[in-house]
């Protein structure tokens, strides 16, 4: 990567200059492709910044964030699109789809992956090698995104919270310089760039641990809606009494009537439950036996897979959506908890949502050695609920009061809606901390976090 100092007076004025200056990737409103190149994942999200930008090399980084600087803009970096939540008045938004390296060091159990790689990317390169990494639920978010804010993965139970797996970081800062960052010389940033990265600087590439897991076992049961107290009851019991190597999801969803669900599951009310197990189908069976004894499952594709099939579990959309949601921790999945999903999820409920999930937590998430060495930490909540309400505009109210009755007002910074910001996240303490890491890093608070504004969380 260069890390060149270019003569300021080299640098555009004006974003016609800028668009002169990088040929081919500044789109401005007005241009033919400008109502595609501004488009937030989350279609309820209208996003109106002052160019995008989509930089092809660090040089390119380099130059955008200088202009903005010089023309009293600020900047905010996106990859796929995911996570926006404000319209980005007066930002350069900048697409780091360009940056796409991708290599796999299976001896020091490491790999180095672009700003613009996604999970259905990377995980399938890790295939064969008896090593995984810290993965969500969903292929087409970046990697470098959802490391730098937080990341909840199906591994986190055994090996905690995904951005802890950050090694090092390659960035362009607010002042236009190419920096690596690592614990060694910059140990406060590197800090605050785990889980809370996003306008620390330009993220170019990172560098992550990858775990040894030979041996993974996991896919999908689903159940009528009938069953939901059941199996959400049940789903409670087998997390409780399990290791950190099961990881489970539970879904109270209103299947939609469209041609790729199966037609058994059309139009109707399910509970599906995923797993994934760092371990043999056996033991799988064994665990999720109280499961199958509630009756024969409408659908079951629990199984051995490789890594790089890992978002087949809960085979999530990848085509942009608008959509709001609500998120929050509770102590444990209480009868007063399903209740409220079976509640918020049912079709007879006016306001009902797409679905009502619970990840149980625990293991490492509340327990991790070296969690101190990046601000998303740990957390005591026992299980994390989330709701997901299809359509919309981000001004759109829904109603999560069942749900935010029995669970607290804090979820992974990766879960924050629009509105949201990182006092939901993070403690006091942390954000505090946070704050003098930006004041250092970003004075002027060139750089814009889609989930966090610098107003959010100065102390």
């Amino acid at each position: 990567m260069s890390s060149a100092t270019h003569d300021p007076t080299t640098y555009p004025t004006t974003l016609g200059e800028l668009q002169a200056a990088l040929p081919g990737a500044v789109s401005l409103p007005g241009d033919e492709d400008w109502d595609v190149a501004r488009l937030a994942w989350n279609r309820a999200v209208d996003q109106q910044p002052a160019a995008v930008v989509v930089p092809r090399d660090v040089e390119e980084v380099m130059t955008a964030v200088r202009f903005a600087a010089s023309a009293g803009l600020q900047v905010t970096v996106q990859a796929a699109g995911h996570g926006a939540s404000n319209p980005l008045t007066g930002c350069i938004l900048l697409r780091m789809s360009a940056f796409t390296t991708i290599g796999v060091d299976p001896t020091t159990r490491t790999a180095t992956v672009g700003a613009g790689i996604t999970w259905g990317e990377l995980l399938p390169a890790l295939d064969g090698t008896g090593l995984i990494a810290l993965a969500g639920s969903n292929p087409n978010v970046s990697v470098a995104g959802y490391l730098l804010t937080g990341g909840h993965s199906w591994f986190s139970r055994r090996d905690g919270i995904a951005a802890h797996s950050i090694r090092s970081v390659d960035l362009v800062d607010a002042s236009g310089e190419f920096r690596h960052i690592e614990a060694e010389h910059q140990p406060e940033l590197l800090w605050a760039l785990r889980g809370a990265g996003i306008d620390l600087g330009v993220v170019v590439s990172i560098d992550i641990d990858l775990p040894v897991a030979p041996v993974l076992t996991g896919g999908k049961l689903v159940f009528d809606g009938a069953l939901a107290r059941q199996v959400l009851t049940t789903v409670a019991e087998i997390g409780a009494s399990s290791g950190p190597e099961l990881s489970l999801f539970a879904t109270v969803v209103r299947m939609p009537d469209i041609e790729v669900v199966p037609p058994p599951l059309r139009g109707r009310l399910v509970t599906t439950v995923d797993l994934v197990l760092t371990g043999p189908a056996d033991e799988a069976d064994a665990l999720i036996a109280p499961l199958r004894a509630l009756g024969t499952p409408m659908l079951d594709t629990v199984a051995p897979f490789p890594i790089g099939r890992l978002a087949a579990i809960s085979a999530e959309p990848v085509e942009p959506s608008a959509s709001r949601g609500w998120a929050g921790f509770a102590e444990k999945l209480t009868p007063g908890l399903i209740d409220a999903m079976i509640t918020i999820a049912s079709p007879t409920n006016g306001s009902a949502a797409s679905f009502a999930q619970v990840r149980i937590l625990g293991g490492a998430v509340a327990h991790l050695d070296g969690s101190d060495d990046g601000i998303a930490g740990t957390v005591d909540g026992g299980v994390l609920v989330y709701a997901l309400w299809e359509g919309g505009d981000e001004r759109g109210l829904v109603d999560a009061s069942p749900l935010s009755a029995q669970a607290e007002e804090r979820a992974f910074a990766s879960f924050l809606m629009p509105g949201d910001t990182l006092e939901r996240a993070y403690p006091k303490a942390s954000l505090d901390r946070l704050a003098a890491v930006k004041e250092t890093v970003d004075p002027t608070g060139l750089l814009v976090g889609n989930r966090s504004p610098r107003s959010a969380y100065r102390g």
